[in-house]
């Protein structure tokens, strides 16, 4: 949805030339994204020996297999981010090039205990002080900097957005039912300044 945003944020903004260029440049940027990426968090990863991560995110699943293929030999934890945030379907993909394992969001706290983690979050949109990813990346977060664990953002800059169209994002955020009629937002909004860095393209 961010990259839909930001492109009709610029329409409003551009004659038509001007949007055809924008357009060529983005998508040079998107095929181009996985390995700025990945060569933008491998200095982050290669100082850790385990990385934890939460739901699906292309974004960081570049960065990994780039760290693997760059000789990196750490192991990776992907926290479910509820029932329906992906993670073990991440865990499962990233266990074709390496280790990796699926957990529940409650296993955190052990995982971050370990020797060297890095805590790695990707996200739907990014905002100036704030960015959008799955329920439980805000918990994740807040736990790393109790801990003092290092965090990165990884998200390109397709994904940014004002703060107006963050806000509107997070009111029309989806909602997830269980099988006990239970039901959670699938989004949530987490404050940038609980990363340390965000690695872009």
């Amino acid at each position: 949805m961010a990259p839909l945003i930001g492109l009709v944020d610029r329409i409003r903004g551009s004659d038509m030339g001007d949007l055809q260029g924008f357009i060529e440049q983005r998508m040079s940027a998107l095929r181009s994204a996985p390995q700025a990426l990945a060569a933008g968090a491998l200095p982050w990863i290669e100082r850790s020996g385990l990385v934890v991560s939460i739901s699906r995110s292309s974004a960081v699943a570049a960065a990994v297999r780039g760290a693997w293929r760059a000789g990196w030999s750490g192991r990776v934890v992907v926290l479910d981010g509820s029932s329906a945030g992906g993670g073990a379907a991440q865990a499962e993909g990233l266990g074709r090039h390496g280790r990796a394992v699926s957990q529940p969001d409650a296993a955190a706290p052990r995982w971050l205990d370990e020797s060297d983690p890095l805590v790695v979050v990707g996200a739907d949109a990014v905002a100036p002080s704030r960015f959008i990813n799955c329920i439980g990346s805000l918990g994740l977060l807040e736990l790393a900097a109790a801990r003092e664990v290092p965090t990165i953002l990884i998200a390109d800059r397709g994904k940014n957005v004002s703060e107006g169209a963050l806000d509107e994002m997070v009111a029309k955020s989806p909602l997830h039912r269980d099988d006990a009629g239970r039901e959670w937002t699938l989004f949530e909004a987490v404050p940038r300044a609980l990363v340390a860095a965000r690695i872009s393209d």
